[in-house]
């Protein structure tokens, strides 16, 4: 696509600026939203992708576009909420029904995210202390023991690499030799190293376009580590971390505390701004289109932040956010909440519509290409809802649903449960 065509899809001037590309793309993208174009939908949601594509193109030319480690990359779904913007949208559409497509069976809860492959391989961690490799039909892979809990998801590596950390609980196992530890495992299921994190990691780690890799530990340190496990440079807050960094297109690292802090942090690791929360946060901050940082607290807020760390608005959800929110094409942002329940908010922050689930929202929601909206409960259920709030369908399993959805290119979906069981949903 040449700079000609971007400018012809996005309707701009040969000398737009930045700002009238972002206001194009805005108009673009309600022009061929699916309800301005009812049974045309296929057509619409080809349109979308390519005044996404036109924008990025110019975008990049002047310092401004949206970019991530794996934007060139074939994996549908490489890391925790998809990219490093932790934004949770997939390109693909998921599923529009409940069909099981299968069920893995692993020896303990599955609480984080599973990532996707360049070749549909799914892969996870359990609290039994094992990552597991699974095939797009539901066939074991390969399986290795760890010894530490894994709660977090694996972050794909351009070379197939896997870097998932682990808890300090042994997980049952009487040998753990990777105990609290970020470790690199490549595609075929072999160690390559392990580095020590006292008190742990259940923090996913986020890999930049430099290689550089952080992720934050239960000691309070956020650390950033090169491809071969080599400490490049550590920052100390002072409460654990488990949120997962997110990292925006000048290479910026925000990273949420226990100590009630959003850190915004350099390339190199000094901090440039930070800020302080009414209570705790758990809650991995989203990057949303024009830069601003969305991330919840345990006061029941979800914050949005500007440049320097101004606060430009605050949505009450009344109890603990700990979920990381979601961002779709046209702004709206879906969070769930300890009140039971799953907001969708406009990109000023007014509230759309709510759904009570029957428990916590502790999973992060997904969002699919046709803007349908996945994401699991405490009260055992997988919820799909379109994008006015009504909804599509529900599934049943045997636990909490504390794993954020993940999406495929060949538009399956993989929840993981408590119950130390993967689903896989396909419409047929």
């Amino acid at each position: 696509m040449d700079l000609r065509e971007c400018r012809a899809i996005l309707e701009v001037a040969e000398n737009a600026g930045l700002d009238a590309l972002r206001e194009a793309r805005r108009r673009q993208l309600l022009r061929y939203h699916p309800d301005q174009n009812p049974g045309r939908e296929g057509w619409a949601a080809e349109r979308t992708q390519l005044v996404l594509q036109a924008y990025g193109v110019l975008a990049e030319r002047m310092g401004g576009a949206d970019r991530s480690r794996f934007g060139d990359a074939p994996s549908p779904w490489p890391t925790f909420h998809q990219d490093l913007r932790r934004r949770g949208r997939s390109p693909h559409r998921g599923p529009r029904t409940a069909t099981l497509l299968w069920v893995f069976d692993a020896a303990g809860p599955i609480c984080g995210s599973a990532a996707i492959g360049s070749d549909g391989t799914v892969y996870f961690g359990s609290k039994d202390g094992a990552l597991y490799a699974v095939s797009r039909k539901g066939l074991l892979v390969w399986k290795v023991v760890l010894g530490g809990a894994v709660t977090g998801t694996p972050a794909i590596g351009p070379d197939g690499t896997l870097y998932v950390g682990t808890e300090d609980d042994a997980a049952g196992f009487t040998e753990s030799p990777h105990l609290a530890r970020m470790v690199a495992v490549s595609a075929d299921g072999k160690v390559q190293w392990g580095v020590d994190a006292h008190g742990g990691v259940s923090s996913s780690a986020a890999l930049a376009s430099d290689g550089t890799l952080y992720f934050g530990g239960h000691d309070g340190t956020v650390y950033a580590l090169a491809s071969d496990g080599t400490r490049r440079w550590t920052f100390q807050t002072s409460a654990p971390v488990y949120s997962s960094p997110s990292v925006d297109a000048h290479g910026r690292i925000y990273v949420s505390g226990w100590d009630s802090h959003l850190y915004c942090l350099s390339p190199r690791g000094e901090c440039l701004w930070k800020f302080r929360a009414q209570r705790w946060i758990r809650s991995s901050p989203t990057v949303g289109f024009d830069g601003e940082v969305m991330v919840g607290s345990n006061a029941g807020s979800l914050y949005c932040l500007g440049e320097g760390g101004r606060l430009q608005w605050q949505f009450p959800a009344g109890e603990a956010i700990t979920t990381t929110a979601a961002l779709d094409t046209d702004g709206r942002l879906y969070l769930g909440s300890s009140n039971r329940r799953l907001y969708a908010l406009d990109a000023g922050g007014a509230k759309l519509w709510e759904h009570e689930t029957g428990g916590w929202v502790l999973s992060s929601p997904a969002v699919g290409q046709d803007h349908t909206v996945y994401v699991g409960s405490c009260d055992r259920n997988i919820y799909s809802f379109r994008q006015d709030g009504s909804l599509r369908w529900t599934y049943t399993t045997g636990g909490w649903v504390r794993s954020s959805p993940a999406i495929g290119e060949d538009g399956a979906l993989y929840v993981g449960s408590d119950d130390g069981r993967m689903y896989a949903f396909r419409d047929g």
